[in-house]
């Protein structure tokens, strides 16, 4: 069976970020960011006019290690 060698994006959508933030840095991924996104990028995502959404950007610790 091939095995993954690396994927660079994944987004998921989730009730609580904080809780799952947590699950995340439990597993062992490192915090990178925080931010909201709106506007046109997000309404492009979404399809929902006036929208916001929170963030938090996830990264291994050997993600600048390739």
């Amino acid at each position: 069976m091939p095995r993954i060698k690396r994927f660079d994006h994944v987004g998921v959508t989730v009730q609580d970020l904080d809780q799952m933030t947590a699950f995340f840095v439990g597993l062992g991924l490192e915090i990178e960011g925080r931010t909201f996104v709106e506007g046109n990028s997000i309404y492009i995502v979404t399809a929902i006019p006036n929208s916001r959404s929170e963030m938090v950007m996830l990264k291994t610790p050997e993600w600048g290690r390739r």
